[in-house]
């Protein structure tokens, strides 16, 4: 099964490598998305601007999940399954970023995105609709970069759903919500 899934993966990747249109927009904005989504630095804005506005239990969820995912995904996870990234494997992929110091699987900019979205449909829906399709665009650009493979990044998401229904279950148990 696991070879199946590199299988898939390497499909996938070849497929976007060779058949996703390259230019300057869209390269550029794949790199200001992943630039902004490094560390999780727009969620943790969105966090400190929720508790700024008295929204404090939704920022927290948000600082607690992204906290979750860097104890385990990032320091248990990734160092545990170190996994190449694409452009690892491949030598004629040309890399658009700065290269990634941690390993491919999961997708961190994926499982924080998908854990503040899902905070965020527990504030608003409408709201989280939204950051659902930043999410996604995400998502996207981690594979229009080559540097994940869609395995990781579908992992990312649902690592992430869950990262943040576990906030909001903590953040609730300690305000009484």
């Amino acid at each position: 099964m696991f070879t199946t899934i590199q299988s898939w993966d390497q499909q996938l990747i070849n497929f976007i490598q060779q058949k996703v249109p390259r230019s300057q927009i869209p390269t550029r904005l794949a790199r200001i998305i992943n630039s902004i989504g490094n560390g999780g630095i727009m969620w943790v804005c969105l966090a400190v601007f929720l508790i700024a506005r008295g929204q404090q239990p939704f920022g927290y969820m948000i600082i607690f999940a992204d906290a979750f995912y860097f104890l385990v995904c990032h320091q248990f996870i990734k160092k545990i399954v170190v996994r190449k990234r694409p452009f690892q494997n491949n030598p004629e992929i040309q890399l658009e970023i700065k290269t990634p110091s941690s390993s491919s699987f999961p997708s961190g900019h994926a499982t924080i995105s998908f854990a503040s979205t899902t905070i965020l449909f527990f504030m608003n829906p409408l709201v989280g609709w939204i950051a659902l399709i930043l999410s996604l665009i995400v998502a996207l650009s981690r594979l229009y970069l080559m540097v994940h493979y869609p395995s990781d990044v579908l992992w990312g998401m649902a690592i992430g759903i869950l990262d943040g229904l576990i906030a909001v279950y903590v953040i609730r148990l300690l305000y009484h919500l």
